[in-house]
């Protein structure tokens, strides 16, 4: 007897298809998530032959599930079960994106072509056309997460993201300072605590200000001026 998985990756459970049985299988599948609490073996189901057993009560998460007829005992099978959303840092990049162009700051520009989420602050120029704005683009990237036990079931995790103000204004050394200034103090006094409400897993973000200005960029022309929002969550901890 021989077992094979299949995550519906919607929240809505899975199933087990049974091959090589003859008569009545018993089903049985044991959560696993770093507690023994959950590791209980519990009948899922029967199974007549070769067919297949739907899963729609299970949460999400890891499990082993095991084939019993008679005598005739399956290997036991690893699987998963998953909603299919999207990574927590990518929602909180999309959701800090979305918080900041809510916010219509001053300097900055309403038109979300010029808000981009990037893998590096590299090349504003290309991505962004900031040479022919006067307003602010504003990239969004991700900074490396950090995890840490809270308890025996669960990590507290911190997700960063790095927002760019950037801007064209030459090698000026007060040209829109003031400008860079005011956005900064907005974004710091705006994002500070938890104002993501789309985001529930989150419930602390913190403010760690960068640099005013990189002078790498300056170099090049461009205004850079940094801002990190640091967002807390506590995920279960083990195998998910």
């Amino acid at each position: 007897m021989e077992l094979t998985a299949v995550d519906n990756a919607d929240g809505t459970g899975g199933s087990i298809s049974v091959t090589d049985n003859v008569g009545t299988a018993s089903i049985y599948v044991s959560r696993f998530t770093g507690t023994n609490a959950s590791r209980a073996f519990v009948l899922a189901g029967t199974v007549l032959d070769e067919d297949t057993l739907l899963l729609p009560d299970l949460e999400n998460g890891p499990y082993f599930g095991i084939g019993v007829n008679g005598a005739d005992i399956s290997l036991p099978l690893g699987f998963r079960i998953t909603d299919g959303v999207d990574a927590l840092h990518w929602r909180l990049l999309e959701a800090v994106r979305e918080y900041v162009m809510s916010l219509v700051l001053p300097n900055v520009s309403a038109d979300p072509e010029r808000h981009a989420i990037v893998k590096l602050p590299y090349r504003p120029d290309m991505e962004l056309a900031v040479d022919t704005h006067n307003e602010m683009a504003v990239m969004y990237f991700p900074k490396p997460e950090t995890y840490q036990p809270a308890n025996n079931e669960e990590d507290s995790v911190a997700y960063s993201v790095q927002v760019l103000l950037v801007r064209n204004v030459g090698q000026s050394l007060f040209k829109g300072l003031a400008d860079l200034l005011q956005d900064r103090q907005l974004l710091g006094q705006s994002l500070s605590v938890c104002p993501l409400p789309d985001l529930e897993e989150i419930h602390t973000v913190q403010v760690n200000p960068g640099s005013i200005v990189l002078p790498e960029h300056w170099l090049k022309s461009y205004d850079c001026s940094t801002v990190v929002f640091r967002a807390l969550t506590e995920q279960p901890a083990g195998l998910l």
